[in-house]
């Protein structure tokens, strides 16, 4: 059923987006994808499929259910959990041949068992590579810095552990705080250093995210691409040199139009009230589809290629806008909520800064039920997102 409200998601974009990232670092650098929560909004399947395309070399999840989807689906390259697990997730990252990220020693001892009752169950899994999280000032969970030496001397003399990865998380990377990245580096580059002093040498090394890439040389291994991917920058700190696109477009449809009187109002509170007499459109959209009510009375969209206000209060399942000035307007307009339409562009990150928010939570707030449409080279399909488990 044609649904009228929807997000339009350009599958050409994502790869070029990707190949401009590749070109701030060196050839051999290692390119882990960052694709969790449902790769920011913009549909985890029909994106890492492009991704794994375009030749990336690993994907971070959040979560052993994004991991799980990813492997149902299709994607066979490396897959990272960069959040934590729990012990009843064990068989089934072992199974699906996840990597888990190790934030504690008792972890990585409950795998170690648990691969060997699975070696001599005969299930054939010998081995299990995990990436291990130092917390150089991130807080929240890791490894502490100033432990993470003798724990992972100690996670790597468990059996069936390979440690193929360690990486720690900046706090402040898209903002003008250098010291603290400064501090971070050096802290996670004491604990390398250590580490190999007692001959413990990780393959894979990574700190870098989407404004870290951007804005620090690398000399690391591999880097973590997340925001940049989907065509956005984390903050105005961070330069726009590394030409991105964004992805995706948030479009609807006009389903109603009425003439209001002079003095008249619509919508809750009574927030907007016409100062002549005017056309409001009723758009079927509202802050439960991802449309936030902060964009009440402030907020603009597009329609017949004129940027027009947001009237009144943004409802649940509606959102009103005056189209007094739109000439020919009529039932069944395209309305683009961010995106471009004609010579007019809404920047995801411009609703970011209307509403004291981040791109990041823009996109990711769009609801899982409004349909994403894949558009490719020379067409525009309706690729539907495989909820295979």
């Amino acid at each position: 059923m044609h649904r009228p409200t929807w997000v339009e998601v350009d599958l050409n974009t994502v790869s070029s987006n990707i190949k401009n990232v590749r070109k701030l670092v060196d050839d051999k650098t290692i390119i882990i994808a960052i694709v969790k929560a449902n790769a920011y909004g913009h549909g985890i399947i029909n994106i890492s499929k492009r991704l794994e395309m375009e030749g990336v070399d690993i994907f971070g999840v959040a979560t052993v259910e994004d991991g799980v989807k990813l492997r149902n689906n299709g994607i066979t390259k490396p897959v990272l959990i960069l959040g934590c697990i729990l012990p009843e997730q064990i068989d089934t990252i072992l199974k699906s041949s996840i990597t888990p990220t190790i934030v504690r020693l008792d972890m990585a001892k409950k795998i170690s068992e648990r691969v060997e009752q699975l070696s001599n169950e005969k299930f054939g899994i010998n081995n299990v590579n995990v990436h291990v999280k130092i917390d150089t000032g991130m807080g929240g969970f890791g490894v502490y810095h100033n432990d993470a030496v003798d724990e992972i001397r100690e996670i790597n003399g468990l059996n069936h552990i390979n440690i193929e990865g360690v990486f720690t998380h900046f706090t402040s990377s898209d903002s003008s705080d250098k010291d603290s990245v400064d501090e971070q580096v050096k802290r996670f580059k004491d604990v390398i250093s250590r580490l190999e002093k007692y001959n413990i040498h990780i393959p894979i090394k990574h700190f870098s995210n989407s404004s870290a890439t951007i804005q620090i040389p690398l000399t690391l291994n591999a880097i973590r691409p997340g925001i940049s991917i989907y065509g956005m920058y984390t903050s105005k700190n961070v330069p726009k040199s590394a030409n991105l696109q964004e992805v995706m477009s948030f479009k609807t449809t006009i389903v109603n139009i009425k003439k209001l009187k002079k003095g008249e109002t619509v919508s809750y509170n009574r927030t907007f009230k016409a100062e002549r007499d005017s056309l409001i459109a009723t758009l079927p959209v509202g802050y439960s589809d991802g449309y936030s009510r902060r964009l009440s009375n402030k907020g603009r969209v597009l329609v017949r290629g004129k940027s027009v206000p947001v009237a009144g209060v943004v409802r649940m399942d509606f959102t009103y806008v005056d189209v007094t000035d739109v000439p020919g307007i009529s039932i069944g307009d395209e309305v683009v909520l961010f995106g471009k339409q004609g010579e007019e562009i809404i920047s995801i990150e411009s609703i970011a800064d209307l509403t004291g928010s981040i791109p990041y939570e823009i996109t990711c707030a769009i609801g899982a039920d409004v349909p994403r449409i894949y558009k490719q080279t020379g067409c525009k399909s309706a690729l539907a997102e495989d909820t295979k488990m």
